[in-house]
């Protein structure tokens, strides 16, 4: 019924408009990997629907009715109860908003219709009303069947804005929604997904409308795991080879689903260059590539052995402090404009940090600059963003956090002292606590560098002569030196 309908409404909404029916709806819940809360959440919503349907003979069971619903006569209405009008979905860009969508469709036994909210956007003052009008009045009256619809980019439809011209589209999607002036028999599920939640209108998410809300996070290191098993078990990735997916788990930290599959791919790209299998190490370099970029021409020996230490400095104050994270890879390759990379991993997945965490942090980021002052006497350009990354740190300890070192007067007032109107005297006693952190954890660093000489010029001097080490050579050294992993850390 849609396919013979949606065509008229093609040149209105300007293309972005797709309906797919249950059976040709790719990816259900049992396809789609890892966010195990998310599909959770999802399967009690429709098992609510489980005592709310009509012209079905057995209304009792819903579970029966999804798994019969292609053989039953297509005449049959799902009716979504009135209290379930709509879900928005956010998150980061790739963790899966559409294909949850789709998937709760598809367990619904309903068809499926997707497009964007920028479909209703106009530079005509009520072109977009009318567009927002025609798609339900299409569903209802036209189609007369019900279904999940899905509105990608709902903030571009949605959001707050001083733009008078979007009043009407928003006003007429609430009218929509509340239903006051289509009372039928056809229920239409909104969908909606975003990527900035809090840009949207109140009016949207008040109850009766955007009333469900469902946080799709980037996947833990758990879920990670469970997507990239699933992944090297479909049939594209059958000529992987030695692929150790909770290595690759702990490189893709902070990494959606979309990411991890387009890390894939490239490992196959990179292999049919270099004419060679899909091996572990074929992957990490196509988690480097997608990360700091293609490798450019080798360096002089001053400036790579200049990195080695650098790098080197950061690898060994990680390897001495940080109990959370752990050193995977350390490489001197050139990559764009990074001349060498230190890969550091958190061994489990945590939300809080401590003030002792975060005081290590800035060690670490030292690690490189002070690893060039000791052993060279030079300080060069290459620590440009580890020291944006130290200010932003201390920064962030003394104003978000309320994390006060050294100041007496400060210390223990609980205020977040981001969020105030401070006097000037105030700002430079922040100032200089900033200022005395960051002064601190470099002289701490400079006396691990002579605490820790020879251990420390021995992982530079492997990585120089390797261009890649991992932490299985950082180990050997540190062994060699009697240096154990987290040792300073208390």
């Amino acid at each position: 019924m849609y396919e013979e309908h949606r065509d008229s409404l093609f040149a209105s909404l300007n293309k972005n408009f797709s309906v797919l029916t249950p059976h040709k709806i790719k990816r259900g819940f049992d396809k789609i990997y890892g966010n195990f809360e998310v599909k959770s959440y999802l399967m009690d919503m429709i098992e609510i629907y489980k005592n709310k349907l009509v012209n079905i003979e057995d209304n009792n069971s819903l579970m029966k009715h999804v798994a019969e619903k292609l053989k039953i006569n297509t005449s049959a209405n799902v009716v979504i109860p009135d209290q379930l009008k709509g879900l928005v979905m956010f998150g980061e860009p790739g963790v899966g908003k559409t294909m949850f969508a789709g998937a709760f469709a598809q367990s619904c036994g309903v068809p499926f219709i997707s497009l964007s909210g920028n479909s209703f956007k106009d530079k005509y003052v009520g072109e977009g009303r009318k567009r927002v009008k025609e798609l339900f009045d299409f569903i209802r009256n036209e189609a007369k069947q019900s279904c999940v619809l899905f509105i990608d980019e709902i903030d571009a439809l949605g959001a707050r804005t001083e733009d008078k011209r979007d009043d009407g589209v928003i006003n007429e999607l609430l009218v929509q929604l509340d239903g006051i002036e289509n009372k039928s028999d056809i229920s239409i599920f909104v969908v909606a997904a975003t990527n900035f939640k809090n840009k949207l209108d109140a009016a949207l998410t008040r109850s009766g409308r955007f009333d469900r809300s469902v946080h799709v996070a980037l996947p833990n290191f758990d879920e990670r795991v469970d997507i990239i098993d699933n992944m090297l078990s479909e049939p594209e990735y059958q000529n992987f080879k030695g692929i150790d997916s909770k290595r690759i788990a702990r490189l893709t930290h902070g990494k959606s689903g979309a990411d991890i599959r387009n890390i894939l791919n490239s490992a196959i790209v990179l292999a049919i260059r270099q004419k060679q299998d899909v091996t572990q190490s074929v992957v990490d370099e196509a988690i480097e590539e997608l990360s700091l970029g293609f490798k450019t021409r080798k360096e002089s020996e001053e400036d790579m052995r200049m990195t080695a230490y650098h790098e080197a400095g950061h690898a060994c104050m990680s390897y001495l402090l940080n109990v959370p994270n752990k050193v995977t890879k350390v490489t001197v390759t050139p990559r764009n404009k990074a001349l060498g990379i230190t890969f550091i991993t958190p061994e489990e997945e945590y939300k809080n940090e401590t003030q002792q965490q975060m005081l290590n942090d800035i060690i670490v980021l030292f690690g490189g600059t002070c690893a060039e002052k000791h052993f060279f006497n030079k300080e060069t350009t290459g620590a440009s963003s580890d020291i944006r990354m130290i200010t932003q740190t201390a920064n962030n300890m003394v104003r978000h956090y309320g994390f006060i070192v050294h100041d007496e007067a400060l210390k223990d007032s609980g205020i977040n002292f981001d969020e105030m109107k401070l006097s000037d005297t105030v700002k430079t006693m922040l100032d200089m606590e900033v200022i005395n952190i960051v002064r601190g954890q470099k002289k701490r660093c400079l006396e691990l560098m002579i605490e820790y000489e020879n251990f420390i010029k021995d992982v530079a001097e492997e990585l120089f002569n390797k261009e890649v080490i991992t932490n299985t050579e950082i180990d050997l050294i540190a062994q060699k030196h009697g240096v154990k992993s987290s040792m300073l850390n208390s």
